[in-house]
């Protein structure tokens, strides 16, 4: 993407409902005469109104609760599956839409056209015509008189008047059939039609295109939030902003917004493509970080676990942004275990590490407030982890690493709430400060599983936000 793509700060930004090129005033009046008869074929109860009433129809953001917008991967791939759901029910209604005026342009043409083509049948028997020639023959006859060539003309003109005379009266019973048949294609015609209004029928295009309509107001208000939320996201993972996302959906600028979230989901995926996941453990009372002090000292962790067996063991510490870390960092999953004294006997094995094999505790742990786009700090939700085992013992460790950890920045305030009560192999009842076979939890070891947004990928205006906005 070269820079000339990418807006300045301070300038107009691109517009995402920006109106296409005009065709010409021919292609305007088509348009224009498109939605007249629209209009009047819904007037005078040709057409259901919904088909003229839902190109008014829009979605406006924030009409329901936000999204997280830490999500990313969850936005994105559900983006992708509303995107390709709201193009196929725009496509189905607007189907209906043509069948509906085609049906109602049809029954317009039949009633306009079935008065003439009637009409026109009952002068192809040219019943005038052959009245007054009956007549002219019948005058003849009686002008003729009574010699043998008058008589003879006498004779042709009553024979030609006598034919012309049953020839109409067939006319008559032609005209009246004609009457009858085109009455009853008429009647065939209203009934037919009626099945467009007929609620639950299958040609009842209105109906089936209000609920449809329905159903894609709903996606299409899911898209809508996810598109903010996804912005948000990049906005404080990423400190960049996507190009002018969208605040309102309407049927005319969906093929927009289609092309907005590809463009935002190519650019997230050429981002992810270049992060690698890792895991670090870091100990809460063992010093670790630089400084050569614990982020819990070892006598602060003993009183907390002197709680008894009627209340929560709280652990409280502060996880610096010192540098140790990128600045950028976020997780993708987090896991707790337990240290304990090293106490090697003369088999060369661990003895506490045999006896807490069995040992399992249940922790929540509370993470630190998050910032959103605007600074605002907020909580996400405690993350539970029932199978709290010992550090290195060869078990696995407890791990979470769902929605509530999902790229999480880790600096700030965490909490470990550890349930008094642990889990072991007999049926004792056992605390927390308990010593027995082993020696008593000494430390927490916070693992987490961390990457670094790729901060190199440009996104469509790739203006950095100060890290003032996101940390304290």
């Amino acid at each position: 993407m070269t820079s000339s793509a990418i807006p300045q700060p301070g300038a107009r930004p691109m517009g995402f409902f920006k109106p296409r090129i005009g065709f010409g005033d021919v292609m305007d009046t088509g348009l224009n005469q498109w939605t007249e008869n629209r209009t009047r074929f819904a007037a005078n109860g040709l057409l259901a109104r919904i088909f003229v009433d839902m190109h008014a129809m829009s979605v406006q953001h924030g009409k329901g609760p936000p999204y997280e917008p830490l999500l990313l991967s969850r936005h994105a791939t559900r983006l992708g599956d509303l995107m390709e759901k709201c193009m196929a029910l725009r496509k189905d209604i607007r189907e209906l839409e043509i069948l509906a005026m085609k049906a109602a342009t049809d029954y317009e043409l039949f009633q306009s056209t079935s008065k003439l083509e009637e009409e026109l049948e009952i002068l192809r028997l040219q019943a005038d015509s052959k009245t007054s020639e009956m007549s002219g023959f019948l005058d003849a006859t009686r002008e003729f008189g009574g010699e043998s060539i008058e008589k003879g003309l006498s004779k042709i003109s009553d024979g030609r008047g006598n034919a012309l005379k049953k020839d109409l009266q067939a006319c008559d019973r032609m005209k009246d059939l004609i009457g009858q048949r085109w009455a009853s294609l008429r009647k065939y015609q209203e009934d037919y039609h009626a099945r467009f209004s007929e609620p639950g029928n299958a040609h009842n295009y209105g109906q089936r295109a209000e609920f449809l309509l329905e159903v894609l107001q709903v996606l299409m208000q899911e898209a809508l939030d996810r598109a903010s939320a996804l912005s948000g996201g990049v906005s404080v993972i990423y400190r960049s902003h996507l190009e002018a996302t969208p605040t309102t959906l309407t049927l005319a600028n969906l093929d927009e917004f289609v092309k907005w979230a590809l463009t935002a989901l190519r650019q997230l995926g050429r981002a992810a493509d270049q992060e690698e996941t890792t895991e670090i453990v870091v100990p809460l009372v063992q010093p670790w970080f630089k400084t050569a002090l614990p982020l819990v000292t070892a006598e602060a962790f003993e009183n907390a676990l002197r709680g008894g067996t009627d209340k929560p063991v709280i652990i409280a510490f502060e996880f610096p942004d010192n540098g140790v870390l990128n600045s950028l960092v976020r997780t993708r999953g987090i896991g707790v275990s337990f240290g304990n004294a090293f106490n090697i006997g003369d088999s060369g094995i661990d003895r506490n590490q045999t006896a807490d094999s069995f040992t399992r505790l249940f922790v929540k742990v509370r993470t630190p407030y998050q910032r959103d786009a605007n600074g605002n700090a907020y909580s996400r939700p405690e993350v539970l982890l029932g199978n709290v085992c010992l550090h290195g013992s060869g078990r696995v460790v407890a791990m979470a690493d769902g929605a509530a950890v999902e790229n999480l920045c880790p600096f700030g305030k965490w909490e470990i709430e550890i349930h008094p009560l642990v889990v072991w192999k007999d049926n004792h009842l056992r605390a927390v400060d308990s010593v027995q076979n082993s020696d008593k939890i000494r430390d927490l070891k916070l693992t987490l599983r961390i990457f670094t947004p790729n901060g190199s990928v440009p996104f469509s205006s790739a203006s950095a936000i100060s890290d003032e906005a996101h940390h304290e």
